[in-house]
């Protein structure tokens, strides 16, 4: 495609240099754009959006039943992932990466309780889930 410039009013065709260096631009302006779009995707949720996604991917069952399991367990990973487990349904905003640092210290034991609950709990699954909870916040239904 050919680009232009105006010189004194008048339309100039670009150089090939520096069409080169406009497909760079445009090449990084892409690139730019891609990087906002997906930073929306995964941006923090509030604690009822977090809730709700918890609730509408039944990963609400998974958080419960590790809670559940983890009672009277001694131990200090028990300990830690209990504590985890509970202040992590308290906080007033979630955040994607420590969702998913969080879940990646449960998910084996997690997938011991219930075969099942493996793939509801990899990582592409949740990042999943969390965009679909963002995109239901801002009214984009696919």
């Amino acid at each position: 495609m050919t680009r232009f410039r105006s010189v004194n009013g008048e339309r100039v065709a670009l150089s090939d240099a520096e069409n080169a260096a406009r497909d760079v631009e445009e090449a990084v302006w892409a690139t730019e754009q891609a990087a906002i779009e997906a930073a929306k995707a995964t941006r923090d949720l509030t604690r009822a959006e977090f809730n709700g996604m918890l609730a509408a991917k039944g990963l609400d069952a998974i958080w419960s039943a590790m809670q559940a399991a983890l009672v009277g367990v001694d131990g200090e990973k028990a300990e830690e992932l209990r504590f985890q487990l509970a202040a992590n349904l308290h906080a007033k905003f979630y955040n994607l990466d420590a969702t998913l640092v969080l879940v990646g210290q449960f998910r084996s034991d997690a997938t011991k309780l219930n075969v099942d609950y493996a793939a509801m709990l990899t990582d592409d699954s949740i990042t999943a889930a969390w965009a679909a909870t963002v995109a239901r916040r801002d009214g984009v239904t696919s």
